[in-house]
């Protein structure tokens, strides 16, 4: 059992607007059931169950990269794909990026280089 699966997966539910009590029921456990992953873990035999309910493997779910190697790029933003994104046409993406810089500045983030 690993502690950051609950973490991972409690983000998803975040991303999802999910609360503890939605993700419960879409597992087929009770909220308590939930609430004890947190201190025990979430148990190995529902991995693979709670990685298909997001729509992802369970390496991205235990925080590896899909290939299993250490060092190798992680997509950090689990609500947006990563080969749409790459896949942009030049102006959408120079749209795109002038819309993040903007909201990353209203918010106080600095992500220039």
């Amino acid at each position: 059992m690993n502690k950051s699966v609950f973490s991972t997966m409690m983000q998803w539910a975040k991303i999802e607007g999910w609360s503890q009590s939605d993700l419960a029921n879409r597992i087929g456990v009770s909220p308590q059931n939930i609430t004890n992953w947190k201190i025990r873990g979430v148990p190995s035999d529902r991995h693979a169950q709670i990685a298909a309910l997001f729509g992802k493997t369970v390496d991205q779910l235990l925080g590896n990269s899909p290939t299993g190697t250490a060092g190798t790029h992680t997509w950090p933003f689990a609500a947006i794909d990563e080969q749409k994104l790459c896949a942009l046409s030049p102006s959408d993406a120079l749209r795109l990026e002038s819309i993040i810089l903007l909201g990353a500045a209203q918010l106080g983030i600095d992500i220039k280089k």
